[in-house]
């Protein structure tokens, strides 16, 4: 069986006595961390332009914009509710699959549900489909996906998002296969922004968001997509990842559920740098002598993060929260007031101060572990393990190492820990009463005779 055809007939045969307790419960936290990385995301400027223009585009009003509540159809729904959960590139992450599958699956599969009906289960269902889908692609093609200059949250997402649809639909293996058809064919997205910033990223969730619903929409209505639009000739594997590995697509699929290690991001910056930040952040705390006096610092990271993250003089916030030697910087100018390091308003003012921007500019990183060539599983899954060494004027070195920093498999994400990112994330956005509302209601998500509550969110206007 082709890889597409295991995919499809996997997405329609999910039952719910095949996910454990855990599973449902890592769910019900993405659901909940793109719900208050959604709203949070609401009140920034690049969004507000953003939803200006997808609220324009109309349609029939079946689904709603989570922040505004404007109705309209259901891809443009799917594309607004995306830009928004990768706005503040806040939203979760898988770190082998480099890829940001909540902010493509969620939006897509809600705007669907919301449409069409869905009960809390199917939609548990449909969602978990679609993670399963984004992140095995990413295990197949990367790292040399994104060397090759591809951004594998648009890339491989819009298959999730597509699949998430299509359950959504009921539709059966072979409509799935022809969504993903479709969705293979929409796919696309470069990762020229590590090097420029620009608001180009936070468009690319919810473009893949909507092109994954209309995929879903076309094979609904009987069109027909390419046989093997992933594994063919001329497919997604051959065209996009010089290096590929078709196996890891489907191995263990339906037995191990990649869902269950996405990483609840800690910091508004990207997931491969969260340790150097943190080990800055402490080294920062603990050095008690002006900024001035560093004559250098040596990061120790993962080669493909130190060849794609390290250009040390962002021209914007997105550049920022791409820029290992920027959020570093910043980490240690934030690290005397505060127990916790970088948030967004941080960046910001940082783009503006010399001192940090000098120290930027004092950062090397220093490639460790395999090559992409290498393609170790190991070198992939500790990418956010770091070391950093600060060298002082009169020969004084410090240096600190993190490992598995919050939000990664082994120091995971509590629901607690989701719950007061929520808060924190719709503190200015939504009452106590509000909060807790939708709090309960994800947590009761298996309950649900109907998803179409989740977006019924009176405060998402203020």
């Amino acid at each position: 069986m082709t890889t597409t055809r295991t995919l499809a007939e996997f997405a329609v045969g999910l039952s719910w006595t095949d996910l454990s307790d855990g599973t449902v419960s890592q769910l019900k936290k993405l659901l909940l961390d793109f719900l208050g990385v959604s709203l949070f995301a609401g009140r920034l400027p690049w969004t507000k332009s953003l939803l200006t223009v997808l609220t324009r585009l109309g349609g029939e009003p079946t689904s709603t914009i989570l922040v505004g509540g404007t109705r309209t159809s259901a891809p443009v729904a799917a594309f607004a509710n995306g830009v928004l959960a990768h706005s503040a590139d806040w939203d979760d992450s898988h770190i082998e699959a480099i890829v940001h599958p909540g902010a493509v699956v969620f939006p897509a599969a809600l705007a669907v549900a919301e449409a069409a009906g869905c009960s809390g289960r199917d939609f548990i269902l449909a969602t978990v489909s679609g993670y399963e889908v984004a992140i095995r692609l990413g295990l197949a093609v990367q790292p040399s996906h994104m060397e090759r200059g591809f951004h594998g949250t648009a890339t491989c997402g819009v298959f999730g998002a597509s699949v998430a649809s299509a359950r959504v639909f009921g539709l059966d293996a072979k409509a799935v296969a022809h969504a993903m058809g479709f969705a293979a064919s929409f796919s696309g997205g470069l990762s020229q922004f590590f090097k420029w910033g620009s608001d180009i990223k936070r468009i690319h969730a919810g473009k893949s968001a909507h092109d994954g619903v209309l995929a879903a929409l076309f094979a609904r209505e009987g069109l027909s997509a390419p046989p093997a639009p992933i594994e063919g000739e001329r497919g997604f594997f051959d065209a996009y990842a010089p290096v590929a590995a078709p196996e890891r697509a489907t191995d263990g699929l339906g037995r191990r559920f990649c869902v269950d290690d996405v990483m609840v991001k800690a910091l508004p910056i990207a997931a491969h740098i969260h340790g150097a930040v943190d080990a800055a952040f402490q080294l920062g705390r603990e050095l008690g002598v002006p900024m001035e006096a560093i004559t250098e610092v040596l990061v120790e990271i993962d080669p493909v993060i130190a060849r794609n993250n390290a250009n040390p003089a962002p021209t914007d916030i997105q550049g920022a929260q791409m820029s290992l030697p920027f959020c570093v910087a910043c980490a240690m100018w934030c690290a005397g007031d505060r127990a916790r390091p970088l948030a967004l308003a941080d960046l910001e003012a940082g783009l503006s101060i010399a001192e940090v921007r000098s120290l930027a500019g004092k950062v090397r990183c220093v490639p460790t572990g395999s090559t992409v060539g290498e393609r170790t599983t190991a070198a992939l899954d500790s990418s956010l393990d770091a070391g950093v060494t600060i060298r002082l004027h009169g020969g004084r070195v410090l240096s600190r190492r993190v490992t598995n920093p919050k939000g990664t498999r082994a120091n995971p994400f509590q629901w607690g820990d989701t719950v007061e990112k929520f808060r924190y994330c719709t503190e200015e956005v939504l009452s106590d009463t509000e909060r807790r509302r939708l709090v309960e209601q994800v947590e009761r998500l298996d309950e649900l005779a109907s998803v179409r509550g989740l977006t019924r969110i009176r405060g998402n206007d203020r």
